[in-house]
C-alpha cells in the first residue's frame, strides 16, 4: 500500500513558474500526493494560476495567507499536512518526474528518518548537477557528527527542499519553522530535526531543480546579518545541552556563521567602518577562541579568515572576499563544469 506524501509549496509573486512547479508534481510516478500550495500574500497572478492547475488536480490544496514570510507558509502547509512523510518544493523550482518515488524507494530500504537527494542549479539556460550530497548512510552518533562536519562546508544540506521527511517525528516533537527570523529558519529547522533522526539515506541523482533568479523566497537581502547568524548558534547550542552534536560541531557552525556574516557583508560592499564594526563583534564574541581550537578542521578559506580575525586584520580580510567576490563568476563556471 502507498503511504501518502505530502508536498509543501510556499509560494509569493511566482506567477511565470508555479505552473512549471505544479506540473512537475503533478507528473510525479508516485501518486499517492497531496500537494499544499500556500500562497504567501502574492501581489501579481500567483493564485489565479495555482487555481486554475487545483482544477486540473483534485490533489493540489490551495490555502492563501497574509504575507508573513517563507517560515509562516511552510509551518501552515505542516498544519494542513496529512501525509506519513513530508517533502518540501519552493514554487520557482521544480522536481523531475521520479523525484518522490526515488525519495521514498530508498526510505523504504533502509527505514530511513530523512533522505536527501542530489539537485540540479539552474541559472539561465544552464545546469549544473550536484549529485551524491554525501558519501554513506548515516546510523550513529559517530556518523551524525561526521555529516554534520559535512554540513558545516555543504551549503545545500541545511535547505528543506530536495528531502523527505518522517511526519511522525514533526509531530511527535513539534518541530516547526521559527517565525522571528528572515534568514536560517530552514536550517533550525533542520538541526532541530537532524537530532530526532536514527537514519539518515541519500539518492546520487540530482532530483530537485533549484533555479537561482534572486526571487525565490530564500534570496531576500538581511540587515544584522552576524545577529541572525547568533539566533542559528544559539539553536545549536540548545541541542548540544542536549546531548545531540558535539562542542567541535558547535564551533565550526559558529565559524560558518562568521563566513557567511562576511560574505553578507562584502556583498553589500559595506564601508570600512562598518565592516571593522562586524569584525570586532565576532572577535570579541566568547565562543571566537574555540575557533582557534578547531581550525585544523575547517577548510583552507576558513582557516586563513579565522586566522587575519584574530590578529586583527580587518583590511586583508576585506581584501581577501573582495578578490572572492570579483572572481566569483568565473571561478564558479569553472566548478559547475567539473560538476557536470
Amino acid at each position: 500500500m502507498m503511504e501518502l506524501v505530502s508536498v509543501i509549496v510556499p509560494a509569493y509573486n511566482v506567477e511565470s513558474k508555479i505552473r512549471r512547479c505544479l506540473t512537475s508534481l503533478c507528473k510525479q510516478n508516485y501518486s499517492c500526493l497531496e500537494i499544499i500550495v500556500i500562497d504567501d500574500g502574492s501581489t501579481d497572478g500567483t493564485a489565479e494560476e495555482v487555481r486554475k492547475a487545483a482544477k486540473q488536480d483534485a490533489r493540489i490544496r490551495f490555502i492563501t495567507q497574509k504575507n508573513k514570510g517563507v517560515a509562516a507558509a511552510r509551518n501552515k502547509g505542516l498544519e494542513e499536512a496529512r501525509g506519513a512523510y513530508i517533502a518540501f518544493c519552493d514554487g520557482d523550482d521544480y522536481v523531475s518526474p521520479d523525484y518522490i518515488g526515488k525519495l521514498m524507494e530508498h526510505r523504504g530500504k533502509q527505514d530511513a528518518d530523512w533522505v536527501i537527494s542530489g539537485f540540479c542549479k539552474v541559472l539561465g539556460k544552464n545546469r549544473y548537477m550536484f549529485s551524491e550530497p554525501y558519501e554513506g548512510l548515516v546510523v550513529s552518533q559517530k556518523a551524525r557528527e561526521l555529516f554534520l562536519k559535512e554540513w558545516y562546508k555543504n551549503q545545500y544540506i541545511p535547505t528543506v527542499w530536495g528531502k523527505l521527511y518522517r511526519g511522525e517525528i514533526l509531530r511527535k516533537d513539534e518541530i516547526t519553522f521559527p517565525e522571528n527570523l528572515e534568514h536560517g529558519e530552514d536550517t533550525i529547522f533542520n538541526i532541530r530535526y537532524v537530532s530526532q533522526c536514527k537514519r539518515i539515506d541519500f539518492v546520487k541523482e540530482p532530483l530537485y531543480f533549484y533555479e537561482e533568479s534572486g526571487q525565490s523566497l530564500t534570496s531576500k537581502s538581511h540587515k544584522d546579518i552576524w545577529e541572525k547568524q547568533l539566533a542559528i548558534f544559539k539553536e545549536f547550542r540548545q541541542m548540544i545541552k542536549q546531548g545531540a552534536y558535539s562542542e567541535a560541531c558547535a564551533t565550526l557552525f559558529f565559524a560558518r556563521g562568521i563566513l557567511l556574516a562576511l560574505n553578507h557583508a562584502s556583498e553589500k560592499q559595506w564601508s570600512a567602518k562598518e565592516w571593522e564594526r562586524l569584525c570586532n563583534i565576532m572577535r570579541v564574541n566568547p565562543y571566537f577562541s574555540a575557533c582557534e581550537i578547531q581550525r585544523k578542521e575547517m577548510d583552507g578559506f576558513a582557516r586563513i579568515v579565522i586566522a587575519l580575525l584574530e590578529k586583527r586584520r580587518y583590511g586583508w580580510i576585506k581584501m581577501l572576499y573582495r578578490i572572492k567576490r570579483f572572481g566569483h563568476g568565473y571561478l564558479q563556471k569553472v566548478y559547475y563544469m567539473f560538476q557536470r
